[in-house]
């Protein structure tokens, strides 16, 4: 490859990934962050350090390779930040659940219909919480239906 073609590819790639900056910091929403009080605790957790590398998963945890593809809201509900920089999102229609969705890139914020995007990602940390008897919530098995909805938009 001769160095125009190579200045010109670089040049590319520089400006697709400001571009890509821009429009996450544009995304960006003043909503307050949301913390729950997981009832459940392991020794390693999501966001823990070892060896300067950062887990993105754990226990009670899917990951699904989306490549990019989008997610939907299952139902009609509000899509709030946590202090982690995942969403958490709470359904109209189930109360008593709240599903979290890390790894989504530029999420849209606040109430949402069922099927709207909540956002696109590549690798996609998913959990699906029940809300306790004590105010805490405890990790439960997703619904493969409920996924499906999420993952399809229907």
């Amino acid at each position: 490859m001769n160095r125009i073609h190579t200045y010109w590819l670089t040049a590319l790639l520089i400006v697709s990934l400001t571009a890509c900056q821009i429009e996450k910091i544009q995304s960006i929403t003043p909503t307050k962050p949301t913390s729950i009080q997981v009832y459940q605790k392991w020794e390693l957790q999501r966001g823990d350090r070892i060896n300067d590398q950062t887990i993105v998963s754990g226990l009670g945890e899917l990951t699904i390779d989306l490549a990019g593809k989008p997610i939907y809201a299952p139902m009609s509900g509000e899509a709030k930040p946590d202090p982690s920089g995942c969403v958490l999102f709470a359904g109209t229609e189930l109360p008593a659940y709240l599903f979290r969705f890390c790894g989504i890139n530029a999420p849209k914020l606040g109430a949402l219909r069922k099927g709207q995007t909540i956002g696109r990602a590549n690798l996609l940390v998913f959990a699906t919480f029940q809300k306790q008897q004590n105010g805490t919530w405890a990790f439960v098995e997703p619904s493969k239906s409920m996924l499906e909805q999420i993952l399809k938009g229907s």
